[in-house]
Formats: structure tokens, sequence, C-alpha cells
């Protein structure tokens, strides 16, 4: 028997109980809802079109305007005339009240638009996408696809209302945690972007939140990724430190250490506020590898070889393509690394990917001046 309702796009019966059917938007979890009654004549569709608007808001909103433009074709024909050709007019004339029900926008305020919007905004933080990102075309015939009811705000509603509310959220919830910690410790660096040669300080949070000490009772946030400008001398570094302690009302009887790196001004910065300082553990472990190293004559002059090898494809777009039409040879395709005095392994990685284009580089190399490393030991 065919049943009327548009909720049954969303449902199917139970073979072994009729009188409940399986949600077909929950068919990984298998959800299953009463019918309302045992018999036949008890069925109704209450409970099952409850479950899509509590559950499926956004398919609530298509399953709602399914049906009323159902009512308002029967009620056309249950008024009109009653002949054939009339009721064809009629049908006709409700297909097109249908297609203006189904390209209804939903309002910006609604709670289905609210939950799209909040996502998209979610995406945004989350991938580190640019605001601009919602007026490309490609994204916009996305989302006219996935809701069509749903209009997309521009990037200014995403900049100035949706991300700055989740950010809000964001911080509400992690003060809520910091006060409920007894001790914290913190992690700092300065650092400068390479691609805009602006400095900027970070600073993470790090508890235990049960008596109990765990693994799953470890606490970490980032609170602070700020821009640093000036002088980046002890007593900036210290105001710097104290507002940002302030901005999270975090009391210096609270701090347990702060771990940095050996930088003079970074140790002069931390004594200043007054609180305790420790070394990072990984960056003195790495000076001392560098140290040793370096303190290598044949070592240190073969990294240092290496480094212009690859400084020499880095500068050159022949070099890199020509290069790149030797590897065709069957040879391994792959980019140079180059050595960042920051980027603790990146000496292994440079000397690795060199070792892995070996073959590649000494055949560039008999066509071109270059110089290659010397190999160690014969090797």
């Amino acid at each position: 028997m065919a049943r009327k309702s548009s909720v049954w796009e969303f449902f199917k019966v139970l073979e072994d109980d009729v009188s409940k059917a399986q949600c077909l938007l929950c068919e990984h979890s298998k959800v299953v809802v009463s019918r309302g009654g045992t018999k036949s004549k008890q069925f109704n569709t209450t409970n099952l079109r409850n479950h899509i608007q509590s559950k499926h808001p956004l398919s609530f909103h298509e399953l709602s305007a399914k049906d009323e433009a159902k009512k308002r074709s029967s009620e056309a024909l249950s008024h009109g005339e009653t002949s054939g050709s009339a009721r064809k007019a009629l049908k006709s004339q409700m297909s097109i009240q249908t297609s203006f029900d189904k390209a209804r926008i939903w309002d910006i305020n609604s709670s289905a638009a609210k939950r799209v919007t909040q996502l998209i905004g979610e995406m945004i933080a989350l991938d580190n996408q640019p605001f601009l990102m919602v007026e490309d075309l490609g994204f916009q015939r996305l989302m006219k696809h996935v809701s069509p009811f749903y209009q997309l705000p521009n990037q200014f509603h995403f900049s100035d209302k949706v991300i700055p509310n989740l950010f809000e959220r964001a911080k509400k919830a992690t003060s809520e945690k910091l006060c409920e910690s007894e001790s914290i410790s913190f992690t700092s660096d300065i650092w400068t972007c390479q691609h805009t040669n602006n400095s900027y300080i970070s600073l993470s949070a790090h508890w235990v939140s049960d008596v109990v000490p765990s693994i799953s009772s470890m606490q970490s946030f980032v609170l602070h990724s700020s821009l640093f400008s000036g002088s980046h001398t002890g007593p900036a570094i210290a105001n710097k430190f104290e507002a940002m302690l302030e901005t999270w009302e975090i009391p210096a009887s609270k701090c347990h250490m702060v771990i940095t790196d050996n930088g003079a001004n970074m140790v002069s910065g931390i004594e200043i506020v007054g609180l305790t300082r420790g070394p990072c553990f990984l960056y003195t472990l790495q000076l001392a590898i560098q140290d040793g190293i370096m303190s290598q004559r044949s070592v240190s002059d073969m990294i240092a070889r290496s480094k212009r090898v690859v400084t020499h494809f880095n500068h050159s777009a022949l070099a890199c393509d020509r290069l790149s039409k030797i590897q065709e040879l069957n040879l391994p395709r792959k980019k140079l690394i180059q050595d960042v005095p920051t980027r603790w392994n990146s000496k292994y990685y440079l000397l690795q990917r060199l070792l892995e284009m070996k073959n590649a580089i000494v055949l560039y190399a008999t066509e071109h001046d270059i110089q290659t490393p010397r190999p160690m030991n014969g090797n």
C-alpha cells in the first residue's frame, strides 16, 4: 500500500515487526522508532516525525516543505472543478507552487541555519581556511546542492560574528578549566614568521586535572599566539608575559614553572616577572648535538657543501627543471630539502634526501659546474 506522508522517505518498516520503523538517516546505528501502536489501525507517523525533528533538523525542514506542498495541492484540487482538464491544470499549477516552496530560504536566525553556519565557522577555524572561502563559486555550489534552503552568508558575517563567537565560547570553556587547576606549568617561545617577518610569542598551559596523575588527566591548552613587535629585550618579554597571564586572570601563585629556551633575553624576562624558569630539555639536547656535529671538520664541511647544492637548485628554476628531466630516467622523483637552523632534524633530512637523489645529482653535476659533497670514508 502506498504511503502518503513524505516521512517514509526517511524510514522503512521492519519486516519482523511492522509496528516499528528503522530510520534510514541513522542506518549505521540502526535506530528503530515505534509507529505508535501494535495494530495497523493504530499506526501513525507522529513518532517518526518527532525523531526527524530532534535528530535530523535539516531533513525535517525538507520534510515539512514537502508535506506543505502536498497539503496545498490537495486543498486546491478539492475546491476546484472536477473535470479531468481542470484537475490537470490545477496539478500543473501546484507543481509550480511546489517549486516555489522548495526554493524557500531559511531565515538566518533559524536553528537549522545557525547550525550550518556554526559548522562552517568551525571548519574555517579548524582547517585554518580564509574567510573568503565562503564566497568561492565551488563552495557555494556545494552548499547549494547539500542544503538548498540554506543561504550562505558573506565572509564578513563569519569574520565579524561567527568566528569571534566561537573564540569566546572556547575562551570561556578554557577559563573554567584553568580555574579548576591547582597549579599550572607553562611553555613559551618567540619566533618569526618567514612569510611576513613578523615576530610572535606563544604561551601554552599544562596541568594535571586529577589528584592521581595519568595520561588521561594531562591538560594542555595554547592560551596565546600573539604579535610581538619591537625589541625582544628582557623587560619587553616580562611585560608581554604579565599581560598574557592577566588576560586569563592567572595569579603568579598558581604558576609552577615556565619552560623556555636558553636565550638570555627569555631568561631575563621570566626572572623579572618573578617566576621559576626551567630550560627546555629538547632544546638543550639539540645544542649539545649541534656542537658535537660541528666540532668535526669533515662533517661540518660536508654539511656546508650539501647546503650549497640545495641552494643552487632553490635559486635556479632552470636547474630544477633539468634535475626533474634527469629524474625521469627511472630515478626517484623527489624534492631537495634545505637545512633550517630552527628545525632540529633538518640536517638529517637534508643528507638523507641528497643520498636518495645521489644518482640524479651526479648526472646533473657532469653537465654543469657544481661541486657535490664529498662522501665520508669513501662511501
